[in-house]
């Protein structure tokens, strides 16, 4: 009898690596059982006589909350017209409705993606959509999928990019350089990216003609920027060591950024200069069963504000940030439903300091930061386990705590009940509360004499005394979310298809906000707003302050589907096109705050937040939200279409009386690749090119703003606001090596 039982096989190769050790042996087992019968077989053709093994295949199955819930292959990139890993991410994350996805590399968690969003997406093997709780089993709670980058295993290239930007109409020129090399050798890997961007400097005369401008209250100079022209220039490195059973990843990255600013005249130009530097090492291994991480991170960030080349005025301000973070997961017993899974997490700021100062005021605060968190995931039932089977449902129960210093502790737990009742369906509802009790230790008050902001009263900007700092009479808010998210999603040969829900409502008692100059905070908090005899603003108090209550309600929706076909359409193409995948894939996203209620105080109406807006500019948020992408490609081309579009707001607190309508623009945006490898297969260096045109608001579409009663304030102007024109990039891409 041949007996074949791993539990601890770790392969890139084998899908279910990264699901643990408790969770991969059927597919490897399976592969290598298949393979000794092939062997047998071959050996009962060479020799009758011989006696057959007896083969007996011992695995462990995957369950629902386990296996990924979508795969993308590498073939299926080619459909995203996507020249970089955090293009690919970003696409990806978008068809997750709800919490942002965590993303992992190889199965593990690192500190920084910087490095890794600049590699070539041909580095890419696929890409897991995994359930939430495979988070738990990397000690990353369970509140969100997990998108898997799973990278080749054995991959070398040197990339070089470049790229150019022309908006059509009142915008910013942009150019961008790249160079990027990466070694990647089983789980090992290294690489280098540099990048130069400069962008020109856009100045209100490029925007506005000049009868619209001298028409505009406080207009200003036509010859300043509205944009600053800047040049920036960085680096991003990354190295991957495997360590026996453990890996180190190490990642820094480096900006160096010049900004020029252009004011009334020439001797009041301003110009800063910006020192980025950010490093990230982690560590991550297993004892046993468990599994470890350890991420410790650095960031420092210096900038000089020049009011003049002869630095007669010189402001600056730097901060810098550490903190380490230590994380275990793995099983704690099996119980009737499956494995008991257990995760704790803890994360000390070890440092954070931030200091401003020019020639009238210097300002520093330092904060220390500390976090824990601990969570299991209980499973209940196992799809099968019994004769009468209701699927796969799991139980997760979570505590955390958050502490700041000089403001807040925050305490909270969290419940959530999964069921998956048969494979492709789940449904996953959580409940979370969170309480904030402040301390003491808080910054005193700091005034700023001279702060220019727009005064809605008299409809016109004012300047006035600011009150900032902390304020020590805050009552304590606590909030209740409920959330459910729903998923389906099927793979066969034809293809994959899912759709997806995220629904939530969240209450909160006592928020914390910032008072702002609006008609209905002044109203409700009068003597945080002074007036003078005539009705002039001349001081507001800016710390933050208690509303009563507050409650949303919103929906995600999010469906996709791809596929391919199978070869290419032309049977008397070249036999080097035969079996050519041409694949599609299509996602649509639907989002909708369905309601939001604020309520300034205990005897104050509730505020629609939907319909009225209680800042100073902009629509109140559209209530309506829909994004999609459809796209099609193969090796020799991609091409990729998005379309954004947004419902009509109303605006708000820019006057007595005065309600004005924004409607957003619908944006249309075109992107086409043409991959010189599916024309020049005979010429290497030709063959690894990509030429791509990208078109940004293909319509020309434009923000409409109207108030019935008055003109449009130059902050809602339409010219002023985004999108300018369209935008069309064109870029070169080669693979040097």
């Amino acid at each position: 009898m041949l007996s074949l039982r791993n539990d601890r096989i770790l392969s890139r190769d084998n899908p279910d690596y990264f699901l643990g050790s408790f969770a991969v042996t059927l597919h490897v087992e399976l592969t290598h059982a298949i393979s000794l019968l092939s062997a047998a077989s071959a050996a009962e053709d060479f020799g009758r006589g011989s006696s057959d093994p007896e083969i007996v295949v011992e695995g462990k199955r995957v369950t629902a909350d386990e296996a990924p819930m979508r795969v993308v292959h590498s073939s299926e990139l080619n459909a995203t017209v996507a020249d970089t890993i955090g293009e690919v991410i970003g696409s990806v994350q978008r068809t997750i409705p709800g919490q942002n996805a965590a993303i992992i590399v190889n199965g593990q968690r690192l500190g920084s993606l910087a490095d890794v969003n600049s590699l070539p997406v041909e580095a890419i093997e696929r890409i897991e959509i995994l359930p939430s709780s495979a988070g738990v089993r990397r000690g990353m709670g369970g509140s969100a999928p997990i998108v898997n980058v799973v990278l080749k295993g054995h991959f070398r290239s040197l990339t070089a990019t470049a790229e150019a930007r022309n908006p059509t109409d009142g915008g910013a020129d942009r150019q961008q350089v790249q160079l990027n090399a990466v070694s990647i050798r089983g789980d090992g890997r290294v690489n280098l990216t540099v990048s130069g961007r400069s962008q020109s400097d856009l100045s209100y005369y490029e925007r506005f003609a000049p009868a619209v401008l001298e028409a505009m209250p406080d207009a200003p100079n036509p010859n300043a920027s509205l944009m600053p022209g800047s040049t920036t220039l960085s680096l991003l490195a990354g190295k991957a060591i495997k360590l026996g059973r453990s890996q180190a990843v190490f990642s820094i990255s480096g900006t160096l950024a010049k900004d020029a600013r252009k004011l009334a005249t020439r001797a009041d130009n301003q110009s800063s200069d910006t020192l980025n530097a950010d490093g990230s090492a982690t560590f991550s291994g297993s004892l046993g069963t468990h599994f470890w991480t350890v991420i410790g991170k650095a960031s420092f960030t210096r900038t000089l504000y020049d009011a003049n080349k002869t630095r007669l005025n010189l402001e600056q301000s730097r901060s810098k940030t550490g903190s380490l973070a230590v994380n275990f997961a793995g099983p704690v017993l099996q119980v009737p439903g499956g494995t008991l899974t257990y995760y704790a997490n803890a994360e000390f700021g070890l440092f954070s300091l931030s200091e401003s100062q020019n020639d009238k005021i210097h300002s520093s605060s330092s904060r220390q930061l500390a976090s824990g968190q601990f969570g299991l995931e209980i499973p209940l039932l196992q799809r099968g386990s019994t004769r009468l089977s209701v699927g796969d449902f799991a139980m997760r129960l979570q505590g955390q705590v958050n502490r700041s210093s000089g403001s807040e502790t925050v305490a909270g737990y969290e419940t959530a009940i999964k069921w998956s009742p048969i494979s492709g369906i789940s449904f996953e509802l959580i409940s979370a509360h969170q309480a904030l009790a402040l301390f003491g230790d808080f910054t005193s008050a700091i005034v700023f004499p001279d702060t220019l902001l727009f005064d809605p009263v008299r409809e016109r900007n004012v300047r006035v005394r600011q009150v900032t700092g902390s304020n020590p009479n805050l009552d304590a808010p606590n909030q209740n979310q409920t959330s459910l998210r729903v998923s389906f999603g099927k793979t066969n040969s034809a293809g994959s298809y899912g759709i997806s829900a995220y629904y939530t409502i969240e209450k909160t008692n006592n928020p914390i906000f910032t008072p702002s100059p609006s008609l209905p905070i002044e109203q409700a908090f009068p003597q945080r707003f002074i007036r003078d005899s005539s009705g002039n603003l001349i001081e507001i108090d800016t710390r933050q302050i208690n509303a009563f209550r507050q409650q949303r309600r919103s929906l995600n929706i999010s469906l996709n589907a791809s596929g391919s076909f199978a070869q290419w359409p032309n049977r008397k193409s070249p036999p080097q096109r035969a079996g050519d995948p041409t694949t599609w894939t299509v996602n649509i996203n639907f989002s909708s705050p369905l309601s939001e209620y604020l309520q300034l105080t205990e005897n104050s109406s509730p505020i629609n937040v939907l319909d009225a807006q209680i800042g100073t500019s902009g629509g109140s948020g559209s209530r309506f939200q829909v994004g999609s992408q459809a796209g099609l490609g193969n090796s020799l081309f991609g091409a990729q279409w998005s379309l954004d579009w947004s419902s009509g707001t109303k605006i708000t607190g820019q006057g007595i009386g005065s309600i004005g309508s924004y409607r957003p623009p619908v944006r249309i945006g075109l992107d086409l690749q043409l991959r010189l490898a599916g024309l020049f297969r005979q010429s290497e260096k030709v063959g690894r090119s990509k030429l791509a045109l990208s078109v940004d608001n293909f319509l020309n579409s434009r923000p409409q703003v109207r108030f019935p009663d008055r003109q449009t304030p130059l902050s809602l102007n339409p010219k002023n606001l985004d999108p300018i024109g369209r935008t069309i990039k064109l870029s070169f891409r080669t693979i040097l090596h």
